[in-house]
């Protein structure tokens, strides 16, 4: 799985997208982030992501300056 932010290096306490190289489309999916400053988010299942054919991004704001190794695990397309 690969993510790729939209910027970087970020300024602090701009939101940051993140997208991964699959999409999440049925209830089955899910993926689980850790962005290294002890934020977590997930993307899951929804009808905005039947509409859009997947869903593939998820927002993280990072407080301050630093170096953060952002991680993701989950389920796709099982």
């Amino acid at each position: 799985l690969t993510i790729t932010p939209d910027v970087n290096p970020a300024p602090a306490g701009v939101a940051v997208t993140f997208t991964i190289d699959a999409k999440v489309r049925s209830d089955a999916d899910s993926v689980s982030f850790e962005f290294g400053d002890g934020g977590t988010g997930k993307i899951e299942y929804n009808t905005g992501c039947a509409i859009l054919g997947g869903c593939s991004t998820i927002k993280h704001t990072y407080a301050g300056p630093g170096l953060f190794t952002v991680t993701a695990s989950g389920t796709i397309g099982m």
